[in-house]
């Protein structure tokens, strides 16, 4: 690959390569519905998240209704269940983001690599 098309991929590359950085802060700041699984273009396991998130709140809505204890208790064992995984999947987001993120980052790259060398045989054959 020319030195033109190698400068063109990293022009491209510095655009859409995600930041580990942001990835903790949204996992600080939006983890509990796993934003920083969104941004890190893993949107099934950010959806989910978010069901887990949704169980754990809806769980206090639902908890003002229940007037039978076995359901109650039923509820109860299921929420604990979902905050447990929820919050066990965060922490283990901890660990797992340097290596999401250097995984979206060679994708990101493999892709733009393709699409230069498109490019490249496209221009060649009209010449």
């Amino acid at each position: 690959m020319s030195l033109e098309r190698e400068i063109l991929v990293e022009q491209k590359f510095a655009t859409r390569k995600k930041s580990k950085g942001i990835a903790y802060l949204l996992l600080l700041l939006l983890g509990a519905v796993g934003g920083h699984r969104f941004y890190l273009g893993s949107p099934l396991s950010a959806v989910a998240m978010f069901f887990c998130w949704l169980a754990y709140f809806l769980h206090d809505v639902f908890d003002k209704f229940m007037t039978n204890p076995f359901n109650q208790i039923t509820l109860d064992l299921l929420h604990y269940f979902f905050v447990a995984f929820w919050m066990l999947w965060c922490v283990v987001d901890l660990f797992l983001i340097p290596s999401m993120t250097d995984k979206y980052n060679s994708k990101v790259l493999n892709d733009i690599r393709l699409d230069v060398l498109r490019l490249q045989k496209h221009t060649d054959s009209e010449i």
